[in-house]
């Protein structure tokens, strides 16, 4: 069993697009990357808050790194979510590759598919889903306010319940 299942991870070893999941989740929205944009100048003061807050810098290299099983920061080479292959992942999930019918339900372009840690693609979806609700404000009209949309944005983030 344990050999088979180091032969499934090894199908799905998916380096290079990981690696890009690294750079565009964990690394470039802490400084002012090429590839980063947003409205700008109205967001640039948020921006570079976030670019200098120290707690989220700590925390998102916490888990990019496998810091918790070294007691030395510096023998941290790689990525933690590329060293727990606890479950086949989607590896690029957000609501673009969700297929939606009254009856079925389809994930699409997974070519970023790889073994990681199991709440790696659920945390990517509530993630994109929360970027929409708080995008819903910015792209509201008086024609179309967005209220149904931001209220099922609401619900479907609502984890409390």
């Amino acid at each position: 069993m344990f050999v088979a299942c180091r032969n499934e991870i090894a199908r799905f070893k998916n380096t290079e697009l990981c690696r890009l999941t690294e750079q565009v989740i964990f690394t470039d929205p802490y400084y002012a990357a090429p590839v980063n944009r947003h409205t700008s100048p109205q967001l640039d003061d948020l921006a570079d808050a976030f670019r200098n807050d120290a707690p989220a810098k700590a925390a998102a290299a916490c888990l990019k790194l496998n810091a918790l099983h070294h007691v030395d920061w510096r023998a941290c080479w790689q990525a933690k979510f590329c060293e727990q292959h606890q479950a086949l992942l989607h590896g690029d999930l957000h609501t673009g590759s969700l297929m939606v019918t009254p009856s079925s339900t389809w994930m699409i372009d997974a070519e970023f598919a790889y073994y990681g840690p199991i709440a790696f693609d659920v945390c990517k979806l509530i993630a994109n889903l929360l970027i929409a609700f708080l995008a819903a404000d910015g792209l509201a009209t008086e024609d179309e306010p967005r209220t149904e949309q931001r209220l099922w944005l609401f619900q479907v983030c609502n984890i409390d319940d």
